[in-house]
């Protein structure tokens, strides 16, 4: 369905939403993104190299990035994004491409200089998209009240990836940098520990054909196998976060400036203190951040949808097992690709403008590669029917 305005910089804003996830599969809730529109696709390059050395938090928080130093950069503007651990995809209206493109060239030579990863930066016009076959439908899901992200559909998605990732170059993002700002962006916890046994970083593509039909048949089958409380598999939960030593965070989010002479570290620096008082040695300073901490959960992305299922959950070995041989049948079956790898931990990578309802994002990642092992196995599937395969990312 394509919703016309007089000018479609606000499409997305006036998107209605949709608070049950199992809606994610119907197409009422969608809307095609207009064409004067972009897509703005990052990924880190080297990622499998990075999680072989032990760098995958390096990797989440660089793919994080993207969508906190645009958000910045636009203010208050609301634009679709879905992160996808080792980066992110993003919509952005024409008249906003330049300042996003310029964030984005910045953000990239920090990942360099501070991290030592190489961001590919790629952007290509909805025209383009649709003129090469591609349609891209939005959808808002609420995760709470205030706050919500976006689900896409129709495969456009990967036409534009695939454009991207061309040897030409031609959507590169090329011109000149300016200063990303990072603020709100933090990754002070721990990898959170499983409590039923482990994290699943699962991925699930429908193969052409099914329609919807096969990813109805994996979410009634979840609902089963966690008894009809697919929310108690969410991986991110209050009482079980711990946060990082100050010297760590510090040392961490050091790296988000390009001088620690300045009033951004300065205030940096105090915010992380005062955090370690109130989040690590639960000093009673301000009464909101216990209201804070318990909010987590509902605003964690743990499940979402970009033509293809993205969840992370907590999993015990028994319901492991269901999955995966559940899986592996509508594998067999020619139904789906999946991707499933197994860890010990979650990580959460924190967006937080201000504490109150609605005024954070939490992205979550299995930890020792999740999103990006997954994506390796559902690739191998999909080569293994095809000598030509659309790109996939994790």
């Amino acid at each position: 369905m394509h919703i016309s305005h007089p000018s479609t910089i606000g499409f997305y804003e006036a998107l209605p939403t949709f608070n049950r996830f199992s809606r994610f599969v119907d197409r009422d809730p969608y809307h095609e993104v207009p064409d004067d529109w972009n897509v703005v696709i990052t990924d880190v390059k080297g990622s499998t190299k990075a999680i072989e050395q032990g760098r995958y938090r390096d990797v989440n928080t660089v793919g994080a990035a993207t969508i906190v130093v645009i958000q910045n950069v636009l203010g208050e503007f609301q634009f679709p994004y879905i992160f996808g651990g080792d980066g992110a995809t993003l919509l952005v209206p024409t008249e906003h491409l330049p300042l996003v493109k310029a964030s984005l060239l910045g953000l990239k030579a920090m990942a360099q200089s501070a991290f030592q990863l190489e961001l590919r930066v790629g952007a290509v016009p909805m025209s383009e998209v649709r003129r090469c076959g591609g349609i891209v439908e939005v959808s808002k899901f609420e995760l709470t009240k205030g706050r919500s992200i976006a689900f896409f559909r129709g495969g456009g998605l990967t036409v534009a990836e695939a454009l991207i990732k061309s040897k030409d170059g031609k959507y590169d993002v090329r011109g000149k940098a300016q200063e990303p700002s990072m603020e709100g962006l933090s990754c002070r916890w721990r990898p959170i520990e499983s409590r039923r046994g482990s994290i699943l970083s699962l991925l699930v593509m429908e193969r052409p054909g099914f329609q919807e039909s096969a990813l109805r048949e994996v979410i009634a089958f979840l609902e089963r196998v966690f008894e009809g409380q697919l929310d108690s598999a969410n991986p991110a939960e209050g009482g079980r976060m711990v946060y990082k030593p100050l010297i760590q965070c510090v040392r961490d989010e050091m790296r988000y400036h390009g001088s620690i002479f300045s009033r951004a570290v300065l205030a940096r620096f105090l915010e992380v203190l005062f955090c370690q008082l109130v989040f690590r040695f639960r000093l009673p300073l301000n009464p909101a951040t216990d209201v804070y901490t318990k909010a987590v959960p509902a605003h964690s992305d743990f499940r979402k949808f970009d033509d293809m299922l993205r969840m992370i959950l907590d999993s015990s070995a028994a319901q492991t097992k269901q999955i995966r041989a559940f899986l592996e049948d509508l594998r067999a079956q020619g139904k789906i690709y999946y991707g499933l790898f197994e860890s010990s931990t979650c990580l959460m990578t924190c967006f937080v403008e201000n504490i109150g309802q609605g005024g954070h994002i939490h992205f979550i990642d299995g930890g020792d590669g999740g999103y990006a092992v997954a994506a390796k196995q559902l690739k191998s599937q999909m080569a293994a029917d095809s000598p030509v395969k659309p790109p996939v990312s994790g």
